[in-house]
């Protein structure tokens, strides 16, 4: 973390911590630091789906959900070059809950591949 003093701050709500986290991990991407921003969007993950777990009404105010933030960890995949973990991380998203965006990501990561 960049700033690991603001997430644990006593200020913020979990919510508003866990979008300071996934803030961080897009800058980091726009940054071009894949590694970096891939970790970051673990922590996220990991965060989210504990609270998830919880059943926690803490989910108000986040502002994103698993599925973008797994698109997201697919992009830093593609950036360093690791096309079959890109691909996994997209598989792993329910084909009910696929957009679009999420499809077509595979769908070129499929031809790239050349998976069928």
């Amino acid at each position: 973390e960049v700033y690991p003093f603001i997430s644990t701050s006593p200020s913020f709500t979990y919510a508003q911590a866990i979008n300071l986290n996934f803030y961080q991990a897009v800058s980091l991407q726009k940054l071009k630091e894949w590694r970096r921003a891939e970790q970051e969007y673990q922590s996220v993950l990991q965060q989210y789906t504990n609270i998830i777990k919880a059943k926690a009404k803490s989910l108000d105010g986040v502002a994103f959900n698993d599925v973008e933030v797994r698109y997201r960890m697919h992009e830093c995949y593609v950036g360093l070059g690791l096309t079959n973990q890109a691909v996994n991380i997209l598989q792993v998203i329910p084909a009910k809950q696929r957009n679009r965006k999420i499809n077509y990501a595979l769908g070129r990561l499929y031809q790239q591949s050349n998976i069928d």
